[in-house]
């Protein structure tokens, strides 16, 4: 048998050779693609998950989050800036029909509704609302809205006399919400306000003509 030649021995071991490459190259892509579904590390101790171990933060009053450390001294009192703020601000449009106390994304806030009808009186449903800093009372955003009608009505007693006589005082309780409305037939403004040491709500009904409490319910 005639032994192969040096040319035919080099060809056959760089065919080996590079045989024996792509096996290793494709061992190596079909590594690269397989995922391997490993379970997260528990962190749960004794079964007790974390979710549940937190308490939570806020206190729930009315329709807003109020933070369970209560209501910062620097919140402004509505019994204190209400008289003559119409004429006051960019954040009022006409005679005010209705503020909110609101605690949104970190800050505190008064939602302030006024009517918008215009200078002939043009637009008897539209109003005015305005997100108003709470401490400062700089004006923060703004919009139209419509009014209902029972915010139409024309009342005796304006919101600014509403928040005296729903009894706001210092420390406590503190008026959170009060809007004018309608009960039976009768134009009133529906008042909340908090107990700032026990968080009872009280919620009042005052006749928006005479000035007369007619409910007062405390939960």
């Amino acid at each position: 048998m005639t032994p192969p030649s040096p040319a035919t021995s080099w060809s056959h071991s760089r065919r080996v050779a590079v045989a024996a490459a792509c096996t290793g190259a494709l061992t190596l892509t079909l590594a690269g693609c397989i995922t391997v579904n490993v379970p997260p590390t528990s962190t749960s101790d004794s079964g007790t998950s974390r979710q549940s171990s937190q308490p939570s933060a806020t206190q729930q009053l009315g329709d807003s989050d109020f933070p369970a450390a209560g209501i910062p001294t620097q919140v402004k009192w509505p019994s204190d800036w209400l008289e003559g703020f119409m004429g006051e601000s960019e954040g009022v449009r006409g005679t005010i029909v209705s503020i909110d106390l609101d605690y949104e994304r970190g800050q505190w806030i008064w939602e302030v509704t006024s009517r918008d009808p215009g200078p002939n009186a043009e637009h008897p449903t539209r109003g005015f609302e305005a997100d108003l800093a709470a401490e400062s009372l700089e004006v923060l955003s703004s919009r139209e809205v419509q009014l209902d009608p029972e915010e139409q009505t024309k009342v005796t007693i304006g919101i600014a006399e509403a928040a005296r006589l729903s009894g706001e005082s210092s420390p406590s309780p503190r008026l959170v919400e009060l809007a004018q409305d309608e009960d039976r037939g009768v134009a009133v403004w529906e008042a909340t306000l908090v107990d700032t040491e026990t968080w009872a709500e009280t919620e009042l009904t005052i006749d928006a003509n005479t000035g007369d409490t007619l409910t007062q319910e405390t939960d």
